[in-house]
């Protein structure tokens, strides 16, 4: 949604306040602030009984020339197929990348490559999603 948008929600929010709130109401309001349908955002935060359940993992390897390349493999298990952003960081020898993929699927399988020997990924650096890791 974004600082902005997030904050239009909030106004909005609080102009209805005082005439009763429900979900759907809440779920329009944001949509409208967002300036896009967030239906989907909705029913799986307030309908799905589960969270979601992610195997992150990478590959390192060395490509040809002066290249490295980065495989990540992120894979959705449980009943529900979660759709989210996700932020992954590439920690390499001379700085770190941030890149962010948007999750919907089952399985997601992303290949990057780059100059600089990669060192580690890290998923969701801040824990912005709510998830259950599975090994």
């Amino acid at each position: 949604m974004g600082e902005t948008n997030f904050k239009s929600f909030l106004k909005y929010l609080h102009k209805e306040q005082t005439r009763g709130l429900n979900l759907s109401k809440m779920e329009m309001l944001a949509s409208r602030a967002n300036k896009t349908d967030l239906k989907w955002f909705f029913r799986q935060w307030f309908e799905y009984l589960s969270i979601p359940e992610l195997k992150l993992d990478y590959q390192i390897r060395k490509l040809l020339g002066a290249k490295y390349g980065v495989t990540l493999t992120i894979i959705q298990y449980g009943k529900d197929i979660y759709s989210f952003p996700l932020n992954i960081k590439i920690v390499t020898e001379e700085g770190n990348i941030l890149r962010r993929f948007f999750i919907n699927k089952r399985k997601y399988k992303f290949s990057l490559s780059f100059f600089t020997k990669p060192v580690r990924v890290i998923f969701d650096e801040e824990n912005f999603i709510l998830k259950e890791i599975v090994q």
